[in-house]
């Protein structure tokens, strides 16, 4: 799902800066889009103590046929002003097992603040938080949310997804327990976050000659106003399908790039530390290393830092070491299957290597 949308009115950030709102512009038809970019209120001093706004009490996802509830909404409270009130932003995550017995599987999963589209269609999410969850075992972690800051404030729709396919009765499990709050620090950032504009990359499918990498995940135009001292570019990605050449896109390193302007910056997408994963109770293969992420824990986010952006027209790209994967469907010769698959995918030792992303463009005091 494309994930570009405004949190706020575009007018916030114009009030707060005194200058015209953060546009992003489609690069692929130059066409603005109404539903951009955001920003925080004006500051109005910090608060007398630190708050914590809850998401999710032991809140049952699972799957059972007709009774689906991998995907589960709610209603948070967050402050209604969060910058130059808060310093920190904290999450913190648990997942318990209903009825003693999780999901046996890991699976990949997301915490997501929910905006309503301009048209009137399906609700678009924004999501802030990725993991995948642990064999069979719960687990407790926590995430520094602070560089999303004007994502919570005011009254949101949240989300928790769970890509889980088992429920009560299932022999592998009845599902999972979420429980999720966010922690606010009293105080004033030093470089606060002032709009968090969406840059709409969710999901690309990797080593397909046909469907490059520039294809999949449009390069993004976007008008930035006066006075900006700083940006960022935040990234979630992590690997996923097996059975490919070089067992890709879960269990092979790619470098992994941001182009902001034309200037790359570059980075391996590898979590070699699996194997020290803290949850150690687990009960399958979650020692191996991985594209970005391990079974049991949050994905950390990839932060560029940019220069002050001058005001006018920039372009922001993501781009991913090129691969074919001759071990797909219609390739020929079909090589490298590393199960010894045909090159058909089977839902099982070999599935469609693919990246999932969150990304955004921070635009900093």
């Amino acid at each position: 799902m494309t994930i570009l949308g405004a949190l706020v009115s575009a007018a916030a950030l114009a009030a707060c800066e005194g200058t015209a709102p953060a546009t992003a512009v489609d690069a692929a038809t130059d066409a603005p889009r109404a539903d951009t970019a955001t920003a925080a209120p004006p500051d109005a001093g910090p608060p007398a103590e630190a708050i914590t706004t809850s998401l999710f009490e032991r809140t049952h996802l699972y799957f059972a046929g007709a009774d689906n509830r991998r995907v589960v909404d709610a209603t948070a409270r967050f402050p209604d002003a969060v910058v130059g009130r808060y310093a920190r932003a904290t999450l913190t995550l648990t997942l318990a097992c209903p009825s003693g017995r999780c999901d046996a599987w890991d699976r990949v999963a997301a915490l997501s603040v929910l905006e309503d589209a301009p048209d009137g269609g399906a609700a678009r999410e924004l999501e802030f938080a990725r993991f995948v969850t642990p064999y069979g075992v719960g687990g407790t972690w926590t995430l520094d949310l602070t560089d999303l800051l004007p994502l919570f404030q005011g009254e949101r729709r949240v989300r928790a997804f769970i890509d889980t396919w088992v429920g009560p009765g299932n022999a592998s499990g009845n599902g999972w327990l979420v429980t999720a709050s966010i922690a606010f620090e009293p105080g004033a950032a030093e470089h606060p976050t002032r709009a968090v504009i969406p840059l709409g990359w969710s999901r690309m499918v990797y080593g397909d000659p046909e469907r490059p990498a520039a294809m999949q995940l449009s390069p993004r135009r976007v008008q930035v106003p006066a006075g900006v001292r700083g940006a960022k570019v935040w990234t979630v990605t992590t690997g996923h399908g097996q059975g490919n050449r070089d067992n890709c896109a879960e269990f092979c390193p790619r470098t992994h790039a941001v182009v902001f302007d034309g200037a790359r910056s570059e980075h391996l997408l590898w979590r070699d530390d699996c194997d020290q994963n803290p949850v150690s109770n687990q009960r399958g293969n979650w020692r191996p290393s991985r594209a970005g992420w391990c079974p049991g824990d949050v994905a950390a986010p990839w932060v560029v830092e940019l220069p002050a952006p001058a005001a006018g027209e920039h372009t922001v790209a993501y781009d991913v070491e090129e691969q074919v994967n001759t071990c797909r469907p219609g390739a020929t010769p079909c090589t490298g299957c590393v199960f010894r698959t045909t090159c058909d995918y089977n839902d099982s030792t070999h599935t469609e290597p693919h990246y999932r992303l969150a990304a955004y463009l921070l635009l900093t005091d």
